[in-house]
Formats: C-alpha cells, sequence, structure tokens
C-alpha cells in the first residue's frame, strides 16, 4: 500500500524553476512579463497544492494542481502529483486520468505503474452478514 506522506516527499523538491522557464520561454515571446507572470504562478501554486496537501486540505491541493496542469500539461510530476492526491482521496477515476496523461509523457516512470498497480488493488468491500431469519 502507498504510504501517502512518503510519497509526497517525493514532490516537496518542487519544479525546477530553471526547467519551467525553458518550458514558457518556448511557448513564444522573448521573456516579456506577461512569461514571467506565468512562470511565477506555476511555481506559486504548485508550492500552494503541496502546502495544502501538508495541512489535509486536499480539495484545495487539488485545484492548485490542476492549475498548473494546466499551465504546464507537459510536466510528469505535475500529473503524478495530481494522481497522488486523488488515489489519497478516493478519487480513482481522476487518479487513472493523471496517470493516463503521464503515461503519454513517460510511459516507462516507475511511479505510474506503482500507482496504477495501486488503483487496480483497491479491496473489495465484503457484504455484509445478514442475521438468519429465526
Amino acid at each position: 500500500m502507498i504510504n501517502f506522506e512518503q510519497e509526497l516527499v517525493k514532490y516537496e523538491s518542487g519544479l525546477d524553476r530553471e526547467e519551467v522557464k525553458k518550458v514558457v520561454m518556448a511557448d513564444g515571446g522573448d521573456g516579456n512579463s506577461m512569461q514571467q507572470n506565468k512562470l511565477d504562478q506555476i511555481m506559486k501554486r504548485y508550492g500552494l497544492a503541496l502546502n495544502y496537501c501538508k495541512t489535509d486540505s486536499y480539495d484545495l491541493a487539488y485545484i492548485q494542481i490542476q492549475k498548473v496542469a494546466r499551465l504546464l500539461p507537459g510536466n510528469i510530476n505535475v500529473q503524478l502529483l495530481s494522481a497522488l492526491i486523488c488515489m489519497h482521496e478516493g478519487k480513482d477515476e481522476l487518479a487513472m486520468q493523471a496517470l493516463e496523461r503521464a503515461a503519454a509523457l513517460d510511459g516507462d516512470h516507475p511511479d505510474i505503474k506503482r500507482y496504477q498497480e495501486e488503483l487496480h488493488a483497491q479491496p473489495v468491500p465484503q457484504p455484509e452478514e445478514v442475521p438468519a431469519a429465526a
């Protein structure tokens, strides 16, 4: 079983600002203030998502990581963090969608397979025993 807190540590190092900057600048322009604002928003929202996870505000964390995913769709860690948050909250369908997006970016990433296996290994609820009628 995946331990949410241990997995979250992987993402605490944050996004590589220079890598994100290259992606933002590749979208066109020459480093204008609009692109700088986009870069700042990505970094801020990613940090907020992590902080919300640490304070058990998972709905808010999910909102922030989804905003990051829209601004930075090609980052596998963003997709994996989104999947992890969804898994933790029992939103398995949303988690699978995030894992599919991550697999499209890097199908060989080991965390994708682990997370998918975790989702497929969910325990099946057992029917309650009904006492026999006397």
